[in-house]
């Protein structure tokens, strides 16, 4: 959508109006706009339908699902987020944000982006968040972030890049994020990556692009980075050279991404100066078929190799020679039949072999002679019929006693943790006892009584689990938002999670790894604890469906964790369904008060 001349005429006689601006200001004592609210969390309707929260910082702009094709002009000059996520918007041009100099945070997610005019961003002189997620971008205009020197989380994710717009990358030192996953990105060049060679970045994520060539020292200039991942493009061969340079990665994954087999370095012209520094090397799920000998010579340092599900059924006498420090090896789920005697000659600090799930008929321990440090070999999922022992079985495959007793100890007490807590609660109720919690908010006086948030993926989980014990254990919910399903219809989706959300006794939101992935989710649960920081009550309680992993939780996850808000995990163990659910009913029974809010 094309500005108008009237509004490009105002902009070029800015200068001279803020000069007014600031004469007034002098005079009156206040600038010339609408009177912003004092009370701190005050929301207000404004411009175009834009929900407007005030601070004692600013003001945050919520202009989401509006279908704005142009960035409201009439905003407040103090705004330092601003979100136009799921609108309209084809183009961000040079006067968009002309007087939103404060705006810290910028979200335009899922718009209809193609065009970057190139000083679009150049007043914003404080903003650190910029999320373009999911539009129509193809290339950035050289320089576009030259004034931003404050950025330090750039999310480019989801456009249609066919290079690196390292042109357009800012050059600072402060740069910690930067997300270019899912894009069209086929080349790449060591100068692609120039701009980041002194930034903060600590990780980079190229995934799900489609990459098909790794040029020799491609990665050179990524000096701070330790954590790349390239998964799911499309590599026919892996190039050991190309993981050459004075970089500092040292976890590379190259998950899903179709390998057929891995070209070794040229031992005779490669100098021990700029040899990979990689600690684990992740190649699982890709068509690798057979490894040669010295394959992985040059990865010295690596720890880690995992070639899990590929379809190895050949592999040569010393192909792990040149992992001087390999610790652990993961070759499950691939088609070996047999292995040669000498295969680890060359890995005196092997600890963990995996060779689940192959077609092995028949191992000899001497396999494993020379490997002092050996404790776990998995052989699971084979076709074993005999085992022959050699001479270092007892070494290889023994332990103290004292400390296989410590390890089945340790077992039996995390088998039957769930029972141990569910008798310790019971003993607790039965000496302390408890007091109910009496306090003016009655579940009956709100709308619903329970609000339920998941994906439509966890939804037989409710059916099978959640539902039927509700109607057993908790006749008396009646009113409940069963996820989507019972939203109000006449309201657009994000007003209606919030409706929802404002009018319900307790949110309870359903976490697995699907969910976690998940935009739409994330967003149930900003709603979520936007509400709770509003209401400072202990209205939200999240169920963890699967043992996420730490590495794994969303960053507001981890803050609502760190206040040491409701939780709880379901199991699948009888003992710890009934500590669940005993748990579940407490929590129901009241909205706990607090002071700390969540900074989100």
């Amino acid at each position: 959508m094309l500005v108008s001349p009237v509004i490009r005429g105002t902009v070029s006689r800015m200068p001279v109006f803020l000069w007014i601006v600031g004469a007034l200001s002098l005079v009156t004592g206040s600038l010339p706009f609408e009177d912003v609210p004092r009370q701190l969390g005050f929301v207000s309707p404004g411009p175009h339908g834009c929900r407007l929260k005030f601070s004692d910082l600013g003001t945050n702009a919520t202009c989401t699902s509006l279908d704005l094709r142009y960035v409201p002009q009439d905003l407040p000059m103090n705004t330092i987020m601003l979100d136009l996520s799921y609108n309209k918007i084809t183009t961000l041009y040079n006067e968009s944000f002309v007087y939103l100099i404060d705006i810290i945070s910028l979200w335009v997610i899922e718009n209809r982006l193609r065009r970057l005019e190139e000083g679009v961003f150049q007043p914003l002189i404080h903003l650190k968040e910029l999320s373009l997620l999911r539009n129509r971008l193809v290339s950035l205009p050289s320089g576009l972030f030259s004034s931003n020197h404050r950025l330090s989380k750039l999310i480019l994710a989801g456009n249609q890049f066919g290079l690196i717009p390292s042109s357009s990358l800012p050059l600072l030192n402060n740069m910690t994020f930067l997300d270019l996953v899912s894009n069209k990105i086929s080349t790449i060049s060591p100068h692609d990556f120039s701009p980041l060679e002194n930034c903060s970045l600590t990780r980079l994520s190229l995934r799900a692009n489609a990459l098909h060539d790794l040029p020799s020292r491609v990665f050179s200039y990524l000096r701070k980075i330790d954590t790349l991942s390239l998964n799911k493009n499309v590599f026919s061969e892996l190039h050991i050279s190309s993981l050459l340079g004075n970089t500092n990665i040292q976890r590379l994954y190259l998950k899903s991404c179709k390998i057929n087999g891995i070209v070794p370095l040229n031992r005779s012209s490669v100098t021990l100066d700029g040899l990979p520094t990689i600690i684990n090397l992740s190649l699982v799920g890709n068509r690798i078929n057979s490894i040669v000998d010295f394959t992985f010579w040059g990865l010295n340092r690596t720890n880690v190799l995992e070639l899990q599900a590929n379809r190895i059924a050949l592999i040569s006498n010393k192909p792990f020679c040149g992992l001087d420090q390999l610790i652990e090896l993961d070759l499950s789920h691939n088609k070996l039949a047999s292995l040669s005697s000498g295969i680890f000659s060359c890995n005196k600090m092997l600890q963990r072999i995996k060779l689940a799930g192959n077609n092995i008929a028949s191992f000899s321990t001497d396999i494993l002679s020379g490997l002092p440090f050996l404790t776990h070999l998995s052989l699971s999922q084979n076709s074993i019929g005999d085992v022959y022992c050699g001479i270092n079985i007892l070494a290889v495959t023994c332990a103290p006693f004292a400390v296989v007793l410590l390890a089945v100890i340790c077992f039996m007490a995390y088998w039957n943790r769930w029972w141990f807590n569910y008798k310790i609660f019971l003993l607790k109720l039965a000496i302390c006892g408890y007091e109910e919690i009496n306090h003016d908010f009655d579940a009956q006086e709100y709308e619903y009584q329970l609000n339920l948030m998941y994906i439509e993926d966890d939804e037989g989980w409710v059916d099978e689990i959640m539902k039927p014990v509700l109607q057993e254990r908790f006749p008396h919910l009646q009113k409940v938002v069963w996820g989507d399903n019972n939203l109000n219809i006449s309201m657009f989706y994000i007003n209606a999670l919030h409706y929802a959300t404002d009018n319900s006794f307790k949110t309870v939101l359903l976490l697995s790894y699907n969910s976690v992935d998940d935009a739409w989710f994330l967003t149930k649960l900003r709603i979520a604890l936007e509400h709770l920081n509003d209401t400072r009550l202990d209205k939200v309680i999240l169920i963890f469906l699967e043992d996420i992993k730490d590495d794994d939780l969303p960053y507001l996850v981890r803050l609502f964790l760190s206040k040491n808000k409701p939780y709880m995990l379901w199991t699948e163990d009888e003992d710890g369904q009934k500590l669940f659910w005993a748990q579940f009913e407490k929590s129901m029974r009241t909205n706990r008060a607090f002071n700390n809010v969540i900074p989100i």
